[in-house]
């Protein structure tokens, strides 16, 4: 019964986590559609605001969870290579969590004020 509700969980995390993007995709780029920021001062402005750094991080960590259950969940029912499999997963959590590190070190780059 564990497994079931181990399962169920990543189930809905997945779910979840794209119905944020969806949201997230549709809000960031409407408000990029319909008011693009003209230059880079601009674009780090609005990138320091709180609220928007924040949709931001929330956005990276839905993708990193979707990705990382649908890539998991694959490799399990098609990869019957345990070695491989392995092999796949760390290769894929390294390159989530170097992004992660990646998309932090450029939302701390950008001052409070949002000038360069």
């Amino acid at each position: 019964m564990k497994a079931d509700h181990a399962g169920l969980r990543a189930w809905m995390l997945q779910r979840l986590s794209a119905v944020y993007l969806i949201g997230f995709v549709a809000l960031f780029g409407g408000r990029l559609l319909w008011a693009p920021p003209a230059d880079h001062a601009e674009w780090a402005g609005w990138l320091a605001r709180p609220g928007v750094a924040t949709a931001i991080t929330l956005a990276w960590l839905a993708l990193a969870v979707h990705a990382w259950i649908g890539v998991r969940d694959i490799t399990m029912d098609y990869l019957h290579f345990t070695a491989a499999r392995f092999i796949l997963l760390v290769a894929v959590a390294f390159g989530l969590l170097w992004l992660g590190v990646h998309l932090a070190a450029i939302l701390a780059s950008i001052p409070a004020g949002g000038t360069p």
